[in-house]
């Protein structure tokens, strides 16, 4: 205001809002896991200006950032989970009807019947459970489940 000779703030200074920070100052790595949660968790939205800043990024690296994924296209994961969705989403009257779920709830029902197989609950049973029974399984074994291949041959000749 002094050095523009004005008795009164702007009109542009009247909208100024304040962007506070953690004054603890956490670690790059620390941060960038707290972040990561509150997404997985569905708290934040992962393509959200405000999850950028949350990570340290000022605002024109966010309108790089924000840019270059309009220009990129969906991501692998991003078309991966509309694959799954649109598979799983059958009529409601049907007694194995997959609801349609969004990114984030898909993935947690994905982890979580990942989790039950890899403890040996039969992979029907576990769908149903989490809420995907409609998934189809390929009868593969899980890879964190697949012996190695020495000890494989063993057990089938023996």
């Amino acid at each position: 205001m002094v050095r523009d000779d004005l008795s009164e703030p702007s009109e542009a200074s009247r909208r100024l809002q304040p962007t506070w920070l953690d004054p603890a100052l956490p670690s790059l790595s620390q941060a960038s896991a707290a972040v990561q949660q509150q997404v997985t968790a569905g708290i934040l939205p992962a393509d959200s200006d405000v999850t950028l800043e949350r990570l340290g990024y000022d605002q024109p690296t966010i309108q790089r950032i924000q840019q270059h994924r309009r220009q990129a296209g969906p991501s692998d994961v991003a078309r991966l989970t509309e694959a799954l969705t649109r598979s799983t989403t059958v009529a409601e009257d049907e007694p194995n009807a997959t609801p349609q779920l969004g990114g984030a709830e898909l993935k947690q029902r994905m982890d979580a019947l990942g989790v039950a197989v890899r403890a040996g609950v039969d992979p029907e049973t576990a769908a149903r459970v989490v809420g995907l029974p409609g998934v189809e399984f390929t009868g593969a074994v899980p890879v964190s489940l697949r012996l190695p291949e020495a000890e494989a041959t063993r057990l089938e000749e023996g």
